[in-house]
């Protein structure tokens, strides 16, 4: 009934969260190593083309021997093929951080339509985990949980009962 959709409408909100979370924490922690990764990919890629740039300039010098020649244009080759490599990987890593960025900001998207942030989606999340386990998981759950409570209540109450007999029966035996 209505207190089942309540506690699975709770559970639900509470496995969201934990989505978000995880995936906030699994994209926050990869984004500065795939920064790194372009950072090392792009310098590799100045440092072929400087390497490229010497040999065209090898190449271009009119003293050049025509034995030097094929070496140089072999050695060119070389590198270009490498610098083609570099190029790959350079653009397999940026698109890994574009979309790591870009599941950032869905994430954030999804987070701010709720009224929350990063931080207080964490805090939220924290807190449902904490007490996840008193939260019953359906309505015979909560039942179960209020019949104990009543118990409890009544134990309680039979017992204030009993004390104040006693307490009665003792201004009854003074007199």
């Amino acid at each position: 009934g209505a207190v089942d959709a309540v506690l699975d409408a709770l559970h639900s909100r509470i496995s969201q969260l934990e989505t978000a979370v995880e995936t906030l924490d699994t994209l926050e922690a990869a984004v500065p190593q795939l920064e790194a990764g372009v950072a090392q990919a792009q310098q590799k890629v100045d440092e072929l083309d400087a390497q490229i740039a010497a040999v065209q300039a090898q190449l271009d010098d009119p003293a050049l021997t025509e034995e030097q020649r094929p070496v140089l244009e072999q050695q060119l080759a070389q590198l270009q093929t490498g610098r083609a490599t570099a190029q790959a990987a350079l653009d397999d890593v940026e698109d890994d951080l574009a979309q790591a960025n870009a599941g950032l900001a869905a994430v954030d998207q999804q987070l701010a339509a709720q009224g929350m942030t990063r931080e207080s989606a964490r805090t939220a999340y924290a807190q449902f985990s904490a007490m996840e386990d008193q939260i019953p998981a359906d309505a015979a759950a909560l039942t179960a949980s209020y019949a104990q409570l009543a118990a409890a209540k009544k134990e309680l109450d039979d017992g204030w009962d009993e004390y104040y007999e006693g307490l009665a029966q003792l201004e009854d035996a003074k007199e």
